[in-house]
């Protein structure tokens, strides 16, 4: 998603900032732990092959969901060369988490993030393109009083920046895990209303656009 200040594509803010970038990456992860007995430690090897060391010019951010990552795990056992790593690990339960590698170009001025048993987020202000970007992870199932503190962070984040007078561009990426959503009209289907209540809410007050309208 990104606000309706921003052009056409997620990518266009960026790249006419900073001409030297791509577009925006975001992937499902199923998994990018790095330990040596784990069947998923080929996967930042090959991202890096196959997007980064072949993209001309790489992109700016690169967000991953369902990292499946633990707190004992370093974040030089999942770096990328030339890029800056955030993340927000899951605490307790397997699966979740999020990754946003920042390219090391762009001076991060402002990060947080956010986890709880289910949801997860993490966050960066670049002041020199005024740009903010996060990625999400949400799973699938009613709304949770988590998700709702998720976005409040976000959100607190976003009102902040924006005191100076002028509003960020705002790039959220992630997993949502709304299949009964209308993303055309940015609000559930009839009937499962209790589904994005938080997020609809969300978006409308950030006036973002739902960039992604196919299943992925």
């Amino acid at each position: 998603m990104s606000d309706r200040h921003s052009t056409a594509t997620a990518a266009t803010t960026v790249d006419e900032l900073e001409p030297e970038f791509s577009s925006i990456v975001l992937l499902n992860g199923q998994s990018v732990s790095p330990a040596a007995s784990s069947s998923s430690r080929w996967k930042l090897p090959y991202i890096k092959k196959t997007i980064i060391d072949e993209s001309c010019p790489p992109p700016p951010f690169i967000a991953i969901t369902e990292t499946w990552l633990k707190s004992y795990m370093t974040d030089a056992q999942v770096t990328l060369a030339n890029y800056q790593t955030l993340r927000s690990d899951r605490p307790t339960r397997v699966g979740g988490g999020c990754l946003l590698y920042v390219h090391d170009q762009l001076v991060i001025t402002e990060t947080d993030s956010y986890a709880d048993a289910q949801n997860n987020m993490v966050m960066c202000y670049v002041k020199s393109c005024h740009t903010l970007c996060a990625t999400v992870y949400r799973p699938p199932g009613p709304d949770s009083p988590g998700f709702k503190s998720l976005l409040e962070n976000l959100q607190s984040h976003i009102d902040e920046i924006s005191e100076s007078g002028t509003s960020p561009d705002i790039y959220i990426t992630g997993d949502f895990n709304y299949p009964d959503w209308d993303w055309n009209q940015n609000s559930p289907e009839a009937g499962m209303e209790t589904h994005g209540k938080y997020l609809a809410e969300f978006i409308d007050r950030n006036f973002l656009t739902q960039m992604v309208k196919n299943p992925t």
